[in-house]
This record gives C-alpha cells, sequence and structure tokens, in this order.
C-alpha cells in the first residue's frame, strides 16, 4: 500500500501577529508589478472555469469561495500581496513560478517585506522584524514544563541576544529547571522579561545573573524576575544567591519572587565609574534566603546611589534553625557604601535568631519599616554597625520601639515609637543650631510647643524668645564661683547679711536688679555680694 502525506486541504493566511488572517484581502497580478494595480486572472479551479473576483477575501485564514474555504490557481508567473483588514500590508511577493496550484507557497520571512502603518514607516523584512525580540523558546533544549534542565538552550538564547544592538529578551511563560548560572550580560538598553519561573540546583554561583562580569551595564531593564531554588541552601561554602545584580547603572530591575537561597538578591559592583548605582529595583517576595537582602562591592567597584521599592522580607517557621538577616549593607572599607534608600520595606518575620536589618556605610536610608517579629518583637532590631555613620530610619514604622533598635556607630538617626534621636554635626558658630524653627508670618507665633498626655498645652516658646511654663523651671549645674558674666538660680545655702538680730545695714547701691512680670506688674529684685 502506498503512503500518503496528510496536507492541509487549502491555502491558510495568517495576519501580522501570527493569526489566522480574517477579513483580509489577496490581490494576485503580474509577476514583478504592484498586484493592486496590475491584477491577472485567478480561478477556483485547476481547469480555470471558475474566475475569482479580486481582492479575494479571507475567513478564518482561508480564500472564500461563496462562503466556502477554497484554493486559488493561475496560469502564469505571478505577484502576490496579502492584506489584513485595515488594509496593511501583511507580506507581498513580487514574482512566484506556482502554477495551477496553490497560490499559497512557502516564503521565507527574510523574502517577505515588513512596513510599519503611518508616514514615514520604512520598510524592512518580516525576518528583522521578528528578530528584534528573542524568545528563550525559539532555542532547543528549552523545556517549560521544568521536567528537563534548560540550561544550555537558555544560554543559547542570551548569546544569541548579546549579537543584537538593544534586544528585547522574553522567558516565557512556564517553569524552567537549570542545574547552572544563567548570566544575562546583555548590551546596554535592553530588555529582559520573566514570564516564567526559573527553579535552580545552582550552588557557588547566581542562578540568575543581570549584568557583567567584567564590565558596566547602563539602562537595562529587566521586570518580573522569579526564581526558587530547589532546596534551601544556608552553607556559606555553597554560597548560592537567587538574583545577583552586577555592574549595573542607571537601570530598572523587577523582582517579583526569590525563595531558598543563601543569598536572595546580591547586589554587588566591581568596576570603576559605575559598578553597581543609580538603580531602581522593586521588590516583592523575598523569602527564605539567609540574607534576603545583600548589598556589597569589591576591587575598585562600589554600591551607591540606589532606591529600593518595597518588599516583604521573611523566613517561615519550616526555615532551617540558622541566624538570618534580611537586610545587609556591607562594610567595603575602600569604597564605603553610601545614599542607598529603603522605602516601605517589611521585616516581618517568623524566626527566633533573624535580624530586621544590619546597616554599615554612610548615609544609608530606611524609611517607613514595617517591624514585625512575634518570636522576638522587642528586640528585633536594624542594627547600626560601628561602621554605620549618619545613616537613619524615617518613620517609626508598625510596631517598632527604641529597643528594636541597636547604634553603635556615629551620627546616625532614628525615629520610632518612643520617640526621635537627632544627630548632626553642628559647631558652636553664629548662626549655626541643630534645629531652627521660625514663622516668617510674625515673630509672636509660638514656635515649639509642648502638650501634657491629655493634649493640653502646658509650655511654649516664641519666635521673639518670649516662653512659657504651667510648672517649675529648675535649672542645674551651676557654674563656678566667679565665672564672669553667669546669671545661677538653684538651691544652694542661704547667706544673711551681718549676724542674726543685729544685721548689718545693706550697701546703698545694690550690683543689679533682677527683673520680672508678676501679672502686669513689674518687680525688680536687688542684689548684692554674698557675704
Amino acid at each position: 500500500m502506498t503512503t500518503l502525506s496528510i496536507q492541509p486541504p487549502f491555502p491558510a493566511f495568517t495576519d501580522i501577529d501570527g493569526q489566522p488572517l480574517e477579513n483580509g484581502y489577496v490581490f494576485v497580478g503580474t509577476a514583478n508589478l504592484n498586484p493592486v494595480t496590475n491584477p491577472i486572472s485567478v480561478f477556483w479551479d485547476a481547469a480555470l472555469t471558475q474566475p475569482a473576483a479580486q481582492p479575494v477575501r479571507t475567513l478564518g485564514g482561508y480564500p472564500m469561495n461563496s462562503g466556502t474555504p477554497a484554493r486559488l490557481y493561475v496560469n502564469s508567473d505571478y505577484s502576490i500581496q496579502v492584506q489584513n483588514s485595515k488594509g496593511s500590508v501583511v507580506y507581498s511577493a513580487p514574482a512566484a513560478g506556482e502554477r495551477f496550484s496553490d497560490v499559497v507557497v512557502t516564503v521565507d520571512s527574510f523574502s517577505v517585506a515588513f512596513t510599519q502603518a503611518g508616514s514615514g514607516a520604512l520598510t524592512t523584512t518580516a525576518q528583522a522584524k521578528m528578530r528584534q525580540r528573542v524568545s528563550i523558546l525559539d532555542f532547543a533544549g528549552v523545556d517549560p514544563t521544568g521536567a528537563t534542565d534548560s540550561t544550555a538552550g537558555i544560554t543559547a538564547a542570551i548569546t544569541y541576544a548579546k549579537t543584537l544592538l538593544a534586544p528585547e529578551l522574553i522567558v516565557d511563560y512556564g517553569t524552567y529547571l537549570t542545574s547552572g548560572p544563567l548570566t544575562f550580560d546583555l548590551p546596554n538598553h535592553s530588555t529582559i522579561r520573566f514570564l516564567g519561573l526559573i527553579r535552580s540546583s545552582v550552588s557557588n554561583n547566581p542562578a540568575i545573573r543581570i549584568g557583567s562580569v567584567s564590565a558596566n551595564t547602563f539602562g537595562l531593564t529587566a521586570t518580573g524576575i522569579k526564581v526558587q531554588r530547589t532546596s534551601f541552601d544556608t552553607d556559606a561554602l555553597s554560597a548560592s544567591a537567587g538574583v545577583q545584580l552586577r555592574n549595573l547603572v542607571a537601570s530598572y530591575v523587577d523582582i517579583r519572587r526569590v525563595e531558598k537561597f543563601y543569598d536572595g538578591v546580591l547586589c554587588f559592583g566591581d568596576q570603576a565609574n559605575g559598578g553597581f548605582s543609580y538603580n531602581e529595583v522593586h521588590l516583592g517576595f523575598i523569602h527564605d534566603n539567609l540574607r534576603n537582602l545583600y548589598l556589597t562591592a569589591s576591587g575598585v567597584g562600589y554600591c551607591n546611589e540606589n532606591n529600593f521599592y518595597g518588599g516583604t522580607f521573611n523566613h517561615s517557621s519550616g526555615y532551617p534553625a540558622v541566624a538570618t538577616t534580611n537586610l545587609l549593607i556591607n562594610h567595603f572599607a575602600t569604597s564605603v557604601l553610601n545614599n542607598n534608600r529603603f522605602y516601605g520595606p517589611s521585616f516581618e518575620d517568623n524566626t527566633a535568631i533573624a535580624t530586621a536589618a544590619v546597616i554599615n556605610g554612610d548615609n544609608n536610608v530606611i524609611f517607613w519599616p514595617r517591624m514585625e517579629n512575634p518570636a522576638i518583637q522587642p528586640t528585633y532590631q536594624i542594627q547600626f554597625t560601628v561602621n554605620a555613620r549618619e545613616c537613619r530610619v524615617i518613620g517609626h514604622g508598625f510596631t517598632m520601639v527604641n529597643t528594636n533598635i541597636s547604634d553603635l556607630g556615629s551620627g546616625n538617626m532614628y525615629e520610632t515609637r518612643d520617640g526621635a534621636v537627632m544627630r548632626y554635626q553642628t559647631t558652636a558658630t553664629a548662626g549655626q543650631a541643630v534645629l531652627k524653627l521660625q514663622s516668617y508670618a510674625t515673630g509672636s507665633a509660638k514656635v515649639l510647643s509642648g502638650l501634657d498626655a491629655a493634649g493640653t498645652e502646658r509650655s511654649y516658646i516664641t519666635g521673639d524668645g518670649d516662653a512659657y511654663l504651667k510648672r517649675a523651671l529648675t535649672l542645674e549645674g551651676v557654674p563656678a564661683s566667679g565665672t564672669a558674666g553667669a546669671v545661677t538660680i538653684g538651691a544652694g545655702t542661704q547667706f544673711t547679711v551681718g549676724a542674726a538680730g543685729g544685721a548689718s545695714a545693706l550697701p546703698a547701691t545694690p550690683l543689679g536688679y533682677l527683673r520680672f512680670w508678676i501679672g502686669t506688674t513689674e518687680v525688680a529684685i536687688p542684689y548684692y555680694n554674698r557675704v
């Protein structure tokens, strides 16, 4: 019996997006001429007895003859142009030689013209247009089911994307099993879109590296990053990382999920004139990594001037019993890490040996953190180390009190429910002060007001220097006798003038007067040298 090959019964046309061409137009004309203006006879049958009116219309991608899918036939070489329902050219071919057969023939994408709609649009090929975007599924060995290792296939996709000027590389929907690092070291201004999840067994390496190990990368965009290790890594000797952001400058990164690595998100710079700096990093679910977010640098690099937004940082009740840190800014003496800012992180942990944050460096700032750990709430801490200088926690956040702060550094400031600690390098110079308050409307306005626990005002100071105290004023630390220009009021031994019962007359002229207002009456109390 002869083997038969099953072929599609009718030619099928597709739109620009690859979907079946709905309500499209097919023009067939003289070879090497515009088929729209130079049509030739086209027929519905091989005997060329049933003429087909042009343009031939399509439905569901098929040429339609009175509502029925059909084939097209010609008796000479021809040109062809296919347009979609909006009149945009899907493709065209200037010359074809298939005769008495299907008009639709196999056409390589490099021979199909593509012209974008709109005035001034340039014509390119369908191949060039499609190759502006690279999918990892374009390469062999990539398994979106997660059943087999996709490391080699994804690496091949990255290698090709690096040959393009500023490509868009897509990690398509699915789960991809990997056993080695994936280094997305694409050119400047490239885009990487993670739609799927990377599931990695990597050790001593990052599962995903965004950036180059040997140069700075500028203006890169990476979104939707999701990565999970196949098992917990708490061993410093294996020290895996979920996402390593390396030597990125002025880039945008969106990380949605990182779990079970030694370092969840590792930000690292080791290149001069950039390192890891001026980046915008958005964080999502960063859980069950020994160090959930870790910033460091080495060599001639640095890790400065970055903005981090959000992030839920946690260790589940099933996490191994080892000490963990949700945020660690490392001490790098060669170039201290500075001016990194963290907006609204949620340090909401569940383990009794967790630290919310360990801060080194200069001028690193956390804004309104959530500080919650039911296991050790009073001692769950943000720690300023001895190498922390002028760093801050702004906003007391959820449940944060003074015991949640440890400060061994210098010039650091923080705010908790217990109050605020402010430190500045103010010098004793005219016009300088730790805090200046002014109403530029009027000097008689209150610039400082003190309230009791019920909210009633009990004291104030005006811009003109008037002060009011509801209760007593106590001055301590009386200067030593004879201090020039000192006026002291305080507890001490009282002295009389002369002996009891026979006091000597006071000097005729006092040294001066202490002046007070009692109600609306001004009084003057003379004072003399102590006898």
